[in-house]
């Protein structure tokens, strides 16, 4: 028997033992695997996943220090507070960037961003706060993702839109539009002082200004700097875009501006414009190769840089000296100090003056001492008191001036320097006053103060000879307090009435006198206000306006509502006030 032979005898041996089944044991059944310690396994992995990430969420969620690895311009302030991150930003020179973006433009042209000019400033502790609020707007989950994020990969900070100076933009980019896009149809397109030459039919490739205005923006705002390259679309052999040219060539007239660095008048604008209408349908008519002239339409502004120059604070709109009698040395100190601060403010057509912004807050380290005031309806001594003489006397100014008054609030007591009713009281926080430069040329105001007395008076250009005279009408109210309306009545130079206007409510409140004591070191009060008699100055030259209604302090009584009459009246204390006198106050 071969070896083959031997190992099949030992199969079939083997089969038959199987066939012999039905003389052996019963097999005994195998147990069934469990899964059970995996599963439990898994979940209590699961749970401690969780508890670990919540945790760690928790942890993010109280860290009081910018997120690890987050730079901005260059400086890594992970892990620092905004204090410590401030300080670092302002050490690598922060806010004064000298870096410039460049864009290369059709025909060798480039147009160049400084971005020192074009984002705007932000101080360092600023940025250092927004920086700290990067990834902790979202819930605890999406928190603890961008803090993994920060920790692991970083994250480089980017100039916010709103940083981003859109003016300054528009108007390089528009520059540059308009010299490219004026080149580049220099063949077939001249645009002269006075009118544009085309030839029909020849090509042109225009520079989109929109398209290239996003380019900028966009890399302004993920921060980039270097050189970028912008390549226009190429236009029909046949056609011409006018409306491209239209916005090329257009310029809207600009008046000139007070420059308060040079003291005199900027330079005015000249607007530029064409038909567009007309230009089509000279173009339309005309045949191929023919050139077409379209005129320009220029337009001087209203106010040129040599008429402003010439007219500039040429004329006294209104002035009024108030009586510093009664003052004391500290009182007086503070007059001086509010009429220095807003001594050659110019404010251009449209621009707003507010007297808190202009002085800043009362406090001794700027200068001012305490003095009487009017303080929750009685007579105290606060550092600054003193500093609403100077607002009343601008504000008698500003009505005679014919502006439009914005915020305006009476004392609550009737003061002694100037005629009830035409007073306005300021503190710090509130109440404001506020006045607008509603005229056509810019205002300056003058102010000033000696021992005697508190001075303002307003510098503009009278262009129609027009005065203002305040009237006033007043009542006693049932609480004993005195209501009073006034009155602006606006003439023309020849004195015929044009316009009689109610300008605003007033209450004033019994007071019984009582000179407060000054103490070397008082509590800093936000509520300075004033007092001290009164004096009347000559009407200023002014222009006609209807001014709206200000804030007031009263609704007068139905008897007190019939107009004045059209002749002006005198500017006098009204029956029944008494106002503080001979005393210390506001």
């Amino acid at each position: 028997m071969t070896k083959k032979e031997t190992t099949s005898g030992a199969k079939g041996a083997k089969t038959t033992k199987k066939s012999a089944g039905d003389h052996a044991a019963p097999r005994t059944p195998k147990k069934k695997r469990t899964h059970t310690a995996p599963i439990l396994a898994g979940v209590l992995l699961i749970a401690l996943l969780c508890a670990t990430a919540a945790l760690g969420a928790i942890h993010v969620q109280g860290l009081e220090t910018i997120y690890p690895n987050v730079r901005y311009a260059g400086v890594d302030v992970g892990g620092m507070t905004v204090a410590e991150a401030g300080d670092a930003l302002e050490e690598a020179g922060y806010g004064a960037r000298t870096d410039a973006l460049t864009v290369a433009l059709p025909l060798g042209h480039t147009l160049t961003i400084d971005t020192g000019e074009a984002v705007q400033g932000t101080e360092p502790i600023e940025m250092a706060a927004r920086l700290y609020d990067y990834g902790r707007e979202g819930n605890l989950a999406e928190n603890l993702i961008t803090y993994l994020r920060c920790r692991l990969g970083g994250y480089d900070a980017t100039a916010a839109a709103a940083d981003v100076d859109a003016d300054y933009v528009r108007a390089r980019v528009n520059a540059a539009v308009q010299s490219v896009n004026a080149e580049l149809m220099g063949a077939s397109l001249e645009i002269g002082e006075t009118e544009i030459r085309a030839v029909k039919g020849a090509k042109s490739a225009l520079v989109d200004e929109a398209g290239l205005y996003a380019l900028v923006m966009n890399a302004l705002t993920d921060g980039e700097t270097g050189s970028l390259s912008y390549a226009p679309a190429a236009a029909g052999d046949d056609e011409i875009d006018l409306q491209a040219i239209y916005d090329t060539v257009y310029r809207e007239a600009k008046n000139a501006e007070y420059d308060p660095e040079t003291r005199s008048a900027g330079p005015h604008v000249e607007g530029v414009s064409f038909d567009l209408e007309a230009a089509r349908r000279a173009w339309n008519a005309a045949g191929t190769g023919e050139r077409v002239i379209i005129p320009l339409e220029l337009t001087v502004p209203e106010i040129t840089t040599e008429t402003l120059n010439s007219r500039l604070f040429a004329d006294v709109l209104s002035e009024k000296s108030t009586s510093l009698a009664g003052s004391s040395s500290n009182r007086i100190n503070n007059v001086k100090r509010a009429c220095a601060s807003i001594d050659g403010v110019v404010l251009n057509p449209g621009e707003s003056f507010s007297y808190n912004a202009a002085l800043g807050k009362r406090t001794t380290d700027n200068g001012y001492l305490p003095a009487g005031a009017y303080s929750g309806g009685e007579v105290v001594t606060e550092i600054g008191g003193g500093i609403c003489q100077v607002s009343s006397t601008l504000y008698w100014c500003t009505l005679h001036a014919n502006l439009e008054i914005t915020a305006r609030t009476c004392h609550y007591f009737a003061v002694n320097y100037i005629t009830p009713g035409l007073d306005a009281t300021v503190s710090w926080g509130g109440p404001e006053f506020k006045f607008v430069n509603d005229r056509s040329y810019p205002v300056k105001i003058q102010a000033s103060a000696d021992n005697a007395s508190c001075s303002v008076r307003l510098l503009g250009t009278d262009t129609d000879g027009s005065t203002v005279q305040m009237t006033t009408k007043s009542w006693i109210n049932a609480d004993g307090s005195t209501g009073v309306t006034s009155y602006r009545n606006v003439y023309d130079r020849n004195g015929v009435l044009l316009s009689t206007v109610k300008e605003s409510d007033s209450r004033y409140h019994l007071h019984e006198e009582k000179k407060p004591e000054e103490t070397e070191s008082p509590e800093e009060s936000e509520k300075p206000e004033e007092s001290a008699p009164p004096e009347e100055s000559g009407e200023p030259i002014l222009d006609p306006a209807t001014t709206q209604e200000p804030e007031n302090t009263l609704s007068p009584s139905p008897a007190s509502s019939a107009e004045p009459a059209p002749s002006p009246s005198a500017e006098v204390p009204s029956p029944g006030l008494s106002p503080v006198s001979g005393s210390d106050i506001a």
